[in-house]
This record gives C-alpha cells, sequence and structure tokens, in this order.
C-alpha cells in the first residue's frame, strides 16, 4: 500500500465485470486497450451528449417562456383595446336607443295607446241650428244662400273642426291619434307611429332600435337619466328591472 497524502479531487473507482462479445474481445485483446479507460470515456462522452442536449432543450424552454410573455403582453393589450372600444361602442348604442327604448317600452306595455277621433257626422244631420243654414252633401256642408251664421252654429263648426273651402264647409274624417301616460315627457313622430301600428308593423320581436326611426326624445333630464340608467344595465347584464316612477311613467 503507497503512502502519503491522498490524491485532491481523486475520484473513487469502482470495480465491475463487463462482457463483450467474441468480435469485441477479439478487438480489445489485439490492440491492447485499456478497457477500463476506453469504458470511462466512452460514457463520459455520452454525458456529454446528453448534456449538451438538455442544455439545448433548457435553451428552447427558455426561448418559449419569453416568447409566451411576448404574446401574453400581446394578448393582454389587445383585450384592453377591445374592451375600450366595446364600451365606447356599447356608450354610443346607449345614448342613441335609450329614448327608442322608452318608447318601446311604454306602447307594448300598454302606456300608450291609439284611439280613433268621433264622426260628427250623424251630429250635424241631426243638429237643429246647422239645419237651418246649411245642406249637407256627403261631407260637406253648403250654406244656404242669404243666411248669416248664428252664434251658436259658428261656435259648432270651431268645435268638430269643420275646413272652409270654397265656401263650402268640409266635415273631418275621423282621423286616429295617440293617448296615454306614456306620452307625458316623450316627443317622437306620432303620424309615423301610427301609420305603423296601423300596417302592423310593430311587433314586440323589433327591438329598441328600430324605434329609433321614430325620433324619440325625453323632455324631462330626470326620466332621461333614470331611463339611460336602466337600459344601461339591460345592455351589460341582460336583465329587465324597471324601477321607473309610475307618475313619470
Amino acid at each position: 500500500m503507497s503512502r502519503g497524502r491522498p490524491q485532491v479531487n481523486k475520484e473513487k473507482r469502482r470495480t465491475t465485470s463487463v462482457t463483450l462479445t467474441d468480435t469485441n474481445y477479439d478487438f480489445y485483446k489485439a490492440n491492447d486497450l485499456n478497457l477500463s479507460k476506453t469504458l470511462n470515456d466512452a460514457i463520459d462522452a455520452m454525458q456529454k451528449i446528453d448534456n449538451f442536449k438538455l442544455h439545448e432543450i433548457e435553451v428552447q424552454i427558455l426561448k418559449i417562456k419569453s416568447d409566451l410573455n411576448i404574446y401574453q403582453e400581446e394578448y393582454k393589450k389587445l383585450m384592453i383595446d377591445i374592451e375600450q372600444k366595446e364600451e365606447i361602442r356599447r356608450s354610443q348604442k346607449i345614448n342613441e336607443e335609450y329614448p327608442a327604448f322608452y318608447l318601446r317600452k311604454m306602447y307594448f306595455e300598454g302606456h300608450i295607446e291609439r284611439r280613433i277621433s268621433l264622426d260628427f257626422m250623424d251630429a250635424m244631420k241631426r243638429d237643429e241650428e246647422i239645419q237651418k243654414f246649411f245642406t249637407i252633401e256627403g261631407r260637406t256642408l253648403i250654406k244656404r244662400d242669404g243666411n248669416k251664421l248664428s252664434p251658436k252654429a259658428e261656435q259648432i263648426l270651431r268645435n268638430i273642426g269643420v275646413i272652409k273651402k270654397n265656401g263650402k264647409y268640409e266635415i273631418p274624417q275621423p282621423h286616429f291619434f295617440l293617448v296615454g301616460k306614456g306620452l307625458n315627457n316623450l316627443q317622437f313622430n306620432h303620424d309615423l307611429f301610427l301609420k305603423e301600428i296601423e300596417e302592423d308593423f310593430l311587433t314586440e320581436d323589433l327591438r329598441e332600435g328600430y324605434f329609433c326611426k321614430f325620433s324619440p326624445k325625453i323632455t324631462d333630464p330626470n326620466l332621461a337619466r333614470q331611463v339611460r340608467e336602466e337600459y344601461s344595465k339591460i345592455l351589460m347584464t341582460g336583465k329587465i328591472e324597471w324601477k321607473g316612477d309610475s307618475d313619470a311613467i
């Protein structure tokens, strides 16, 4: 046994048996190879290859993580941009449609109704005061010559809205009009609205945007704010929870 200082960084060696094929054994003997060194060198080489592959994979992982961070940042920015644009679009939709939402609601809940005016034809035929001064042809009152209208007759003509034309007096046709508490603080195109009611165009499957065509406007600022907030909530949640003042409606 050799004496002295132990070698620094000298790796411990182990002994093991190795089985060779006949061909490899003949080659080993013919070339007088150091089998232990040859085996260790081969294992070292294999470790270096594995370490190199491991390093390559680590580099790829780092690159993928870096690319992922970039994509995540782009994704976040894009989502913020989309949300901002969506908020602008939603705000524009609310501003454009909340009076139409109110008009639609008031109509389909029965707060706005269509009525027809009275037809005064039969009343004119029976009225003795009118008979003194006029003959009636169709819907036309033809004044008799030489008779000045009495104040009472003039009042009757004014009350029924008679139209004087070429010396004749036309009894107006009955006409449709809108009534209801839903008309309080709400302006819109009544004529077009009545026309679409008559033609059965207004059905509940029509959304708020369709009612913008009637140019609705809420004239009371407090009611307008309340309706806008409610419509905004509907667009955000899809739930309708009307909390309006019944007097305002």
